[in-house]
């Protein structure tokens, strides 16, 4: 019997809760596997996008130049600028433009109007602020009715912007003062009302331009604004088992249960612990490799082999007796024996039954 199979041996018999229960952990595993494999869902489920559809709202400003002044030639047209100089250029005119796009069809009744909201704020530019006083005026409007994806639809507004700075010291004036910053605030109020991708859509969008007003008008350049909206389902798709599970569930469900039942009948049998003769065995296999630079196979003289003999209790006291009288300790060739020649003696250690 090999090294490995009594090392086994003896490992699984000093350890048999142990082993037992790992063997039973793992056809466990190997069941939920082979479970998990042939008769778990077949189908997970995920979220697709099926139709989507974008808005997209702009404020489109500029100012032409009316005034001779030594930078721009009057009649110059200053497009989406964020500083307008109001004593050359007076007059901020634009548009509203507010359109959408979709992956399917859509049609949609747009009623769009812009206002003029003139006021004193504590933060110019910003939403949410303390408003001190406001006027509101000048309301334009535009529709468009079964407005269909990639068309838009535009209000024009127009500001005085010298006129407003004026109105608004005025009105600071009149009250006695105001803690607050002037500014204009183009308001749009945009109402839809229809269908975009099959879906109803009943909505109001409400979009700023501020302009903060002062001895030059500055206005707070935002970009487009776009909104997405999508509309998703859910969708099933078939899963398949990897290979690897797909085998290795059953191959480990049998092998643990075979393993199990292996050493359940050798526990029944007592054949998981070692025998002394087995112990000896492994223990001389153990220090035959540990002693092999000292020992070399030599077949000796039957005049030898004839001497008078004194035994050795192990391999290790015999190696021991060897180097201490400066001696070589020959194994015989089927490994029967040990021996060391000394003097008229004839030094032996028989290692027990393989």
């Amino acid at each position: 019997m090999g090294d490995w199979e009594l090392r086994a041996r003896r490992l699984v018999g000093a350890n048999l809760a142990v082993v037992v229960a790992l063997l039973v952990v793992l056809a466990l595993l190997g069941g939920w596997l082979t479970y998990d494999a042939h008769a778990g869902p077949e189908t997970e489920q995920r979220e697709e996008v099926v139709s989507s559809w974008e808005t997209t709202a702009a404020f489109d400003h500029g100012a032409t130049v009316t005034r001779e002044n030594p930078v721009y030639d009057v009649g110059t047209r200053l497009d989406n600028r964020s500083v307008y100089f109001t004593n050359v250029a007076p007059v901020m005119n634009g548009s509203f433009d507010y359109g959408y796009t979709a992956t399917g069809e859509g049609e949609l009744d747009v009623d769009a109007e812009t206002e003029l909201v003139i006021r004193s704020v504590e933060s110019p530019g910003e939403a949410d602020t303390t408003v001190y006083w406001q006027q509101r005026r000048d309301r334009t409007s535009a529709n468009a009715s079964g407005l269909e994806p990639g068309e838009s639809v535009s209000v024009p507004f127009s500001v005085d912007l010298a006129a407003a700075a004026n109105e608004t010291a005025d009105i600071d004036e009149q009250l006695g003062g105001s803690p607050g910053q002037s500014e204009v605030v183009v308001e749009a109020t945009v109402t839809l009302s229809g269908t975009v991708d099959g879906e109803a859509v009943e909505r109001t969008e409400r979009y700023t331009l501020p302009v903060e007003l002062g001895e030059t008008a500055a206005v707070d350049a935002t970009g487009p604004t776009t909104e997405r909206y999508e509309r998703t389902e859910t969708v099933r798709d078939p899963v398949d088992s990897s290979p690897l599970q797909a085998a290795g569930g059953p191959l480990l469900l049998l092998g643990s249960v075979l393993v199990l039942g292996g050493v359940g009948a050798m526990a029944s049998r007592d054949e998981l612990g070692l025998s002394s003769t087995e112990r000896a065995s492994l223990a001389h296999r153990r220090e035959r490799a540990e002693f092999d630079d000292w020992i070399t196979r030599i077949r000796l003289p039957e005049s030898v082999l004839a001497r008078e003999r004194a035994h050795a209790e192990s391999l290790a006291d015999l190696v021991d007796f060897a180097i201490d009288t400066d001696n070589a300790v020959v194994e015989s060739p089927d490994a029967s024996a040990y021996y060391v020649v000394h003097d008229d003696l004839l030094y032996v250690y028989e290692p027990p039954e393989r």
